[in-house]
């Protein structure tokens, strides 16, 4: 739809002006009132203060109808998506093996997170259109590490039923590779509970409690072989 600045068509009319030998500069609202009375198929827009657009009548609602985004349509779609998806996740078998070593947890995340919720985050990463557009194995292989997490902190936070409760619980049979590992990887290197809590609270890891239960559980297993 063509769409005209007030502004822009003055200065054509003043440049116009001088090409027929007249120096002449016309108030802007002067000229738009004296434009659209020459020309009633044209409109105009734009309250005080804004920039004054000049359209074609005809073409306001064909306008109207594309700014009308379908939200009501969309949110059926993206509920269809969540349900798919939601299912694969909730369908999901998860083994855990609380006596594998700290770099064995990533051997097998792949395997964590369903196919569905993996194709979707590429869909969105990288367009619907781009899902092996990785151009370099090491890039391919970077960005499918970063799939693969945000897969596992969607499917480790994704939950059944809402609940009133305001504290966050997770089911500990659907704990996956990356939040533990992470805090691992804190706990080695810092010992610090609250940098831990605080990857916690920001959806990251898995907290410092449920990580001290999970040490425990680990050295409990090596005592008794």
């Amino acid at each position: 739809m063509p769409i005209f600045k007030m502004t822009d068509l003055a200065k054509c009319y003043i440049e116009y002006m001088k090409d027929m030998g007249v120096e002449h500069a016309p108030h802007t609202s002067r000229l738009r009132d004296r434009l659209l009375d020459a020309c009633p198929h044209l409109q105009a827009s734009g309250s005080a203060g804004q920039e004054i657009l000049i359209t074609f009548k005809s073409d306001n609602n064909d306008a109207l109808r594309a700014a009308a985004r379908d939200f009501d349509t969309d949110a059926f779609r993206f509920a269809d998506v969540a349900k798919v998806v939601r299912s694969d996740i909730f369908s999901q078998i998860q083994t855990r093996d609380d006596g594998k070593e700290l770099e064995d947890l990533l051997e097998k995340q792949g395997e964590s997170t369903p196919l569905s919720l993996k194709i979707l985050l590429k869909m969105i990463m990288r367009g619907p259109g781009s899902l092996a557009s990785g151009n370099e194995d090491e890039e391919q292989a970077d960005f499918d590490q970063v799939v693969n997490s945000v897969a596992q902190l969607i499917s480790f936070h994704a939950v059944k039923r809402v609940s009133k409760s305001t504290t966050r619980r997770h089911n500990s049979e659907r704990e996956k590779p990356v939040p533990v590992y992470l805090a691992m990887k804190l706990y080695g290197a810092t010992r610090s509970e609250t940098l831990i809590n605080l990857t916690h609270q920001l959806g990251f890891s898995i907290s410092y409690n449920r990580l001290h239960t999970i040490l425990d559980e680990k050295a409990s297993l090596v005592s008794q072989r």
